[in-house]
């Protein structure tokens, strides 16, 4: 009997459906937006914890960055005022200890010109040994050297994504690309590395740092100086000396701010995933607003259904039908009208994050278990706002019921 009221339920919520299709659909439209929320929220943890994998995978664990400003101001932090000076890395090269390899990085955003083809990048000014500070590969060419940037040679290594731009069918080893109205000759291309938390990876230029100053930027400031330490052990003892050391180049008082911050990419990593967490607990809450507005409407809906049924509910419980019975059609019929929004979203949902992962590049389709688990939520909502139309459906006096006809 359970079962039959159970089926009896579900049918009636399709025909409901079908008789009140607008006022169904503003139903389950709250349902839907929720469950989109839900999997979009998923979508994005998925993003997240894959750009932050993606990161440590690129760059290690064991990567110092020195950046300018301190942290205390917004103008310090964005690098408006630069107090990183070119004679700050040669100082941490020569005196902090572990080091793999240090370089500065001096960049900034130029047109590239190659024939007829123009293409706007981020061109880098770093030491040769950038290569090995971020232990980049090469599938054509080779990376210039240590005379390159003494003699201040224009010569350049871009990026696979601006070799398909600036020489697009040809070798770009041993072409010409003009940066600023230098003409710089391509000496490799880097292997293809993808998308990273600050972008195409492979979208950029790399020249010899004593080049992009003399010919392209000016100045004698750098917008970072990144080095490689020989050991996770040995990174706090590397942060603490690389501190020390520009602190007294800098004059910094004890107790006063740095005007400089170092930190390692495992902490940005982290710092990430804190962002992305604090992030996901406001979009769970906007989700979670979303299905609750839902049921809701779910609950209004079995309401008028039962003012409409009354006396359908009077004959039922006059010719035998239990309170019980009653109440599981009702249920039955508020859990399809959650379950069919659930439904819609999911399909919506799905689709929208493989034509966004198709786009970027990036998986960020949510998992099998993110979809499961938001089915039982909407199941679970059809139970809790239909409890209370199922209750007063269950409830009526079958003679009340049936003198409403």
């Amino acid at each position: 009997m359970r079962r039959q009221s159970i089926l009896l339920g579900v049918a009636s919520a399709r025909e409901s459906i079908d008789a009140h299709r607008l006022r169904s659909s503003l139903a389950l439209l709250g349902v839907t937006i929720g469950v989109m929320g839900v999997l979009a929220i998923s979508s994005y943890g998925e993003y997240a914890r894959a750009q932050v994998t993606t990161l440590l995978a690129q760059f290690g664990s064991n990567l110092v960055a020195v950046t300018p400003g301190t942290p205390l101001t917004r103008a310090a932090r964005v690098g408006r005022v630069n107090t990183l000076t070119l004679d700050d890395a040669v100082a941490v090269t020569e005196q902090v200890p572990h080091l793999v390899a240090c370089s500065a990085v001096k960049s900034g955003s130029v047109t590239a010109v190659a024939g007829r083809y123009k293409w706007n990048t981020q061109v880098a000014g770093v030491n040769a040994v950038f290569s090995s500070v971020h232990s980049l590969t090469l599938s054509a060419g080779d990376f210039f050297d240590a005379d390159a940037d003494r003699s201040t040679a224009a010569v350049a290594v871009i990026g696979s994504h601006v070799a398909e731009r600036v020489f697009p069918g040809v070798s770009a080893v041993g072409g010409s690309v003009r940066l600023n109205g230098t003409d710089f000759r391509v000496v490799g291309v880097l292997t293809a590395r993808g998308q990273s938390l600050n972008g195409n990876l492979d979208d950029i230029i790399y020249v010899p740092l004593n080049t992009a100053v003399r010919r392209l930027y000016g100045g004698s400031s750098v917008d970072r100086i990144e080095v490689r330490v020989d050991g996770v052990s040995n990174i706090d003892s590397v942060v603490g000396a690389i501190s020390a050391l520009l602190e007294h180049r800098h004059h910094i008082a004890p107790g006063r701010p740095d005007d400089f911050q170092v930190q390692n990419f495992q902490q940005v990593a982290d710092r990430a995933a804190s962002t992305n967490a604090v992030l996901g607990v406001g979009l769970t809450a906007a989700a979670a607003v979303g299905l609750a507005i839902g049921g809701f409407g779910v609950m209004n809906i079995m309401l008028l259904s039962v003012s409409e049924r009354t006396p359908e509910i009077g004959v039922r419980l006059a010719v035998g039908a239990r309170s019980a019975d009653v109440r599981a059609q009702f249920l039955a019929e508020a859990v399809t009208l959650c379950f069919g929004g659930a439904l819609i979203g999911a399909c919506v949902g799905l689709i929208g994050a493989a034509i966004i992962s198709q786009r970027i590049g990036v998986p960020v389709v949510p998992p099998l278990s993110a979809v499961l688990v938001t089915a039982g939520i909407s199941a679970a909502i059809g139970l809790v706002f239909g409890l209370y139309p199922a209750e007063r459906a269950a409830h009526l006096d079958p003679i009340v019921a049936l003198r409403s006809e």
